[in-house]
Formats: C-alpha cells, sequence, structure tokens
C-alpha cells in the first residue's frame, strides 16, 4: 500500500517506528563511503553526516581522524545516540538551517529517499553548509523511478533510483562542481548503488 502524503514525511515515521528493527538489520561494517572521503579531505577535517542512524558511519569517519557533527530527522536515533553520550542534533534535510560551515556532508544512503524535486533542495542546503571547496560524499541507489518499498523494515519507505547522467546534472544544477558519478555496486549483489561525488567552488 502506498502513503498517501509526502514521501519524506512517511518515511520518517516508519524510521521513528521501527529504529530498533532497522539497527538490527543494518551492517556494522566501515562503508566503502568513508573511504572515498578520506581520499578527499585531510584529517581533522569537519563532517556533518546526514542521516547517522544506527552511528555505525560516524565512528569509523571518527576513527579516520575527522571531527564528525552527528545529524538526523528520526527522533529515535537521536535519542539512542545520546544515550550512548554522542553529541548529536535532531536535522530534517529539508529544513534549510544546517549550521556550518563544513569541510564535507557525508551522506550515506540518505539523499535516495528524496523524489528529484526535494533531492534539489537537500543538495542546495547541503552546498550552503559547506565552506568553499568543500566535499559532498553520498550513496543513492541506481535505476530508473520511484517507489515504495517494505524491503528490510516490512514498513513502506520512499526510494528513487538514478541513473548517473541525470543525477549529476542535477547535482549541478544544484550548484556543485568537480561532479562524479559512478556505479559501485559489488559483484553478485541484487542492488545497484551509485557513489556521488562533489565539490564546491573554493
Amino acid at each position: 500500500m502506498v502513503p498517501d502524503e509526502d514521501p519524506n514525511a512517511a518515511t520518517l515515521r516508519t524510521y521513528e517506528r521501527h529504529a530498533d528493527r532497522y539497527i538490527e538489520r543494518t551492517l556494522r561494517d566501515r562503508t566503502a563511503l568513508v573511504e572515498e572521503l578520506v581520499a578527499l579531505v585531510p584529517r581533522g577535517a569537519t563532517v556533518l553526516e546526514l542521516g547517522s542512524g544506527p552511528g555505525v558511519d560516524a565512528l569509523a569517519l571518527e576513527a579516520a581522524g575527522f571531527a564528525v557533527h552527528r545529524t538526523d530527522a528520526t527522533r529515535a536515533f537521536v535519542e539512542r545516540l545520546r544515550e550512548q553520550g554522542h553529541d548529536v542534533r535532531e536535522l530534517n534535510a529539508l529544513d534549510p538551517e544546517w549550521g556550518g560551515p563544513v569541510d564535507a556532508v557525508f551522506a550515506n544512503a540518505v539523499l535516495l529517499h528524496f523524489p528529484p524535486p526535494q533531492l534539489r533542495r537537500v543538495l542546495e542546503h547541503a552546498l550552503a553548509a559547506v565552506r568553499p571547496g568543500g566535499v559532498l560524499a553520498a550513496t543513492l541507489k541506481g535505476g530508473s523511478g520511484e517507489e515504495w518499498s517494505t524491503r528490510k523494515l516490512d514498513a513502506p519507505r520512499h526510494f528513487t533510483y538514478w541513473e548517473p547522467e541525470p543525477l549529476r546534472r542535477l547535482v549541478e544544477a544544484a550548484g556543485w562542481t568537480a561532479v562524479e558519478v559512478r556505479e559501485t555496486t559489488e559483484p553478485g549483489a541484487d542492488e545497484r548503488w551509485l557513489t556521488l561525488l562533489a565539490r564546491r567552488v573554493a
């Protein structure tokens, strides 16, 4: 059943209701996107993590030498991270006040929930949050179209699928430069994934 409401609001409600299930079913390994960021910005850089979720990537980013600003739009994730002793801010990516400036915005499996008009707004907010020369590192799902899926959480979440060239054009239209979009799906995986890297003009 497709929720008849704003995709962002409905998806966030699913995360609120099933935060523990998501944490249980999420891999604990260091993601390849962390390695991408390590190659782009120096140790000691400030990183705004959009959608910290269970907090696995934030720990890996800190281990790599970055100062991480944890954020999430899901209050349940924010509360659990605070219980673990982390400083984390509740932030909906559609809200324009992200703070900053930071050296990089890191968004692993977050931007894939936004339909194209909302994604452009989020990209513009990210651009405003980084200092000149700052970096965006993100992952999205490869493909075409949009859908509601109950996969993984047994509850509806909205997904937008992208081919590299349309995504690159959208990111550039939002003001980013040096945009790179490439497929990074592991052999044998049942889903296509895209890695997005971009910079703000120095």
